[in-house]
């Protein structure tokens, strides 16, 4: 059954809305939930040679719950909520079809610090950049973060085959693998949680060691108490 979600929307525009966004300031929840996220599937948008300056957010349509969690946190900043996007897939040479949700938060200065963070210059050739880790992400990740960063971007597997084992992977295989080094440093740095990097085809993605999962689960549980993917 499709959960029913209210409808917000900020209606303000033109000289309103700029006085209003004057008003407006990240907090340090929001904060925290940036830099897990935007190790995720969140980015900042490059629009015309330049970044928009705001952060959209977007997961496929079976993640609808988790999105509009993300909306009720970042509702001073958003106009219009989540929608919901046909995307059509060639890969294989066989038009495939799915659904995805997403909203973005208005432009505004208070982003800039993550669009300079996630997207160094270096990395901008002509009207695209690639996002990457941020060298010092180990002063920036908290445990929250942490939570925020795999209900966006990881996956968690049980298999009673092989004595009940516990698999919990995030998906990075969009950074170069110095930038998952980087990762797998600040899990151990930060929380005493090991973790590991798989290759998978042509790609690599981080892993938690199976003596850290405890840790691990227990840290972001904590931290998120009743955290999505836990339910």
């Amino acid at each position: 059954m499709t959960k029913n979600f209210p409808i917000k929307a900020n209606t303000l525009k033109g000289h309103a809305l700029r006085e209003y966004k004057k008003t407006i300031t990240l907090n340090a929840i929001q904060k925290e939930v940036l830099m897990g996220t935007l190790l995720g599937d969140a980015s900042v948008p490059f629009r015309k040679g330049k970044s928009a300056l705001c952060v959209q957010f977007k997961q496929t349509h079976s993640n609808a719950e988790y999105i509009h969690h993300l909306y009720d946190l970042f509702e001073h900043f958003v106009g219009t909520p989540p929608r919901v996007e046909k995307i059509r897939d060639m890969r294989g040479g066989q038009a495939k079809y799915y659904q995805s949700i997403l909203f973005r938060t208005y432009g505004h200065p208070e982003f800039q610090f993550y669009d300079d963070l996630f997207y160094p210059v270096h990395e901008y050739k002509g009207s695209s950049r690639k996002k990457r880790v941020p060298p010092n992400i180990h002063e920036l990740l908290t445990a929250r973060s942490l939570a925020y960063w795999f209900m966006d971007d990881g996956t968690y597997h049980y298999t009673y085959k092989k004595s009940n084992k516990r698999t919990y992977r995030f998906s990075t295989h969009s950074f170069p693998f110095e930038d998952q080094q980087i990762l797998v440093q600040a899990l151990n740095n930060n929380f005493d949680i090991a973790a590991t990097l798989q290759k998978e085809r042509s790609y690599y993605k981080l892993y938690i060691r199976s003596t850290s999962v405890n840790r691990f689960v227990d840290l972001i549980g904590a931290s998120r108490k009743r955290a999505l993917f836990l339910l």
